[in-house]
């Protein structure tokens, strides 16, 4: 798998756009597989943290395929907090980007292009801070996914709850689901399901140990506490796909 940021034309390619993808020269095409605009319709059940080549290619394209297969019916706000440029690039192309698979099936090599359209919008942490912490408030919000690399989930002594936003990803997990919490006066049917993809053992019971920590060092409401224990679910995941990044054309 390669994720592109662009489109697979050789030249300059277009930039993608919903326009785009869904033109008549577009959705005819025999060598791009692209999104209907049904797609383009289903509400935001997830929020991601970590808008790079690996998530991408391996939770955005899941999604998609559940999308397709009719058996998610959710889109995702991807929240970059690196300043690497591709929040911007995917707000330039309508949170669109194509995938290339690669490879050899029954013997046979191929290559195959998708136009990915599971991500929303894409919002910065450093910028946008009070948008992603409005996200947290969406009633369909079900699932967290993050790829904050293996030393994004550490206890940052130097986190703070009034920090705009917090420096480190548990920090900034920890306000979210604060905001969450709060929001809906603390109703266990409203919890969530986090899922991280940082390829360390016990990802999400370490994940959770930290969130706990800071929820008790920054002395927040302890309904808030008693909420992330009952009514948020960390699940403990070891996932990996090969996604080396861009390819030539």
């Amino acid at each position: 798998m390669r994720v592109c940021e662009g489109g697979v034309d050789g030249g300059i390619a277009p930039v993608l756009s919903r326009a785009l993808v869904l033109s008549e020269p577009y959705q005819t095409r025999d060598d791009l597989d692209v999104p209907d605009i049904g797609l383009f319709r289903l509400p935001e059940k997830a929020v991601q943290f970590g808008t790079g080549a690996f998530i991408r290619g391996f939770v955005d394209f899941l999604l998609d395929e559940a999308n397709r297969a009719g058996t998610f019916g959710g889109r995702v706000v991807v929240v970059g907090s690196t300043g690497s440029g591709r929040v911007a690039a995917l707000k330039k192309q309508d949170g669109l980007f194509t995938l290339t698979t690669q490879g050899f099936a029954d013997g046979r090599a191929i290559r195959k292009h998708r136009v990915i359209s599971t991500v929303s919008r894409a919002l910065s942490a450093r910028n946008e801070w009070n948008r992603v912490l409005e996200v947290a408030a969406g009633s369909e919000i079900r699932l967290v996914f993050s790829n904050t690399t293996e030393v994004g989930i550490v206890l940052d002594g130097h986190d703070g709850p009034d920090l705009q936003p917090p420096r480190s990803y548990p920090g900034k997990l920890t306000k979210f689901l604060l905001k969450r919490a709060q929001t809906f006066d603390f109703d266990l049917g409203k919890g969530l399901t986090v899922v991280p993809c940082e390829l360390i053992e016990d990802n999400g019971d370490r994940l959770r140990e930290v969130v706990l920590t800071l929820a008790d060092r920054w002395r927040l409401d302890v309904r808030f506490t008693a909420w992330v224990e009952q009514a948020v679910w960390f699940a403990n995941t070891l996932v990996d796909r090969i996604v080396p990044g861009v390819p030539a054309v």
